[in-house]
């Protein structure tokens, strides 16, 4: 065969192939499970907050500068998720470069990295968590315009 390399004639290569194929997958699915954690906890506590704060959204001034704090950790929350999100797409997106290698190498009849990634698209889930993360950061925002035009209001109206 035109295409056949030394390392292809030597059956330890196609064993080696294998277990580099099944690492990628495993590596993968923890990436991707572990993304899905930490974003999950993130975005469960930054609802939560944000549920607390909007009550908290008082003309005192202790619970407005508390209201103003809590408003920048949960910008901080939506933006270390965003971090953690490009971070794992990383290793998620080169574990799939060497499963889709692998399936080609070994010309594997059926290649389910292939099939994933024609399904899913680039960029499919990171877009999403994006746009979530984009949408706390803007609540937050607004959360801490509110909460400093009460402040001041109240500060310069007495």
């Amino acid at each position: 065969m035109p295409d056949e390399t030394p390392e292809s004639n030597d059956p330890g290569w196609d064993r080696n192939l294998r277990e580099a194929y099944v690492f990628a997958r495993e590596e993968r699915a923890q990436a991707d499970t572990l993304l899905w954690e930490v974003s999950a906890i993130i975005w469960g506590g930054q609802t939560l907050l944000l549920g607390f704060v909007l009550e908290a959204i008082s003309t005192s001034c202790g619970a407005l500068l508390l209201v103003t704090v809590v408003a920048g950790i949960g910008i901080f929350m939506a933006s270390f998720s965003d971090r953690i999100t490009k971070k794992r797409s990383e290793v998620c997106n080169g574990m799939i470069q060497v499963m889709i290698d692998v399936e080609d190498k070994l010309k594997m009849p059926i290649k389910p990295q292939h099939i994933i990634t024609e399904a899913y698209g680039a960029g499919y889930q990171t877009k999403w968590s994006k746009r979530l993360n984009h949408c706390f950061r803007f609540a937050w925002l607004v959360v801490t315009l509110v909460a400093g035009y009460r402040l001041l209001s109240g500060i310069f109206v007495r």
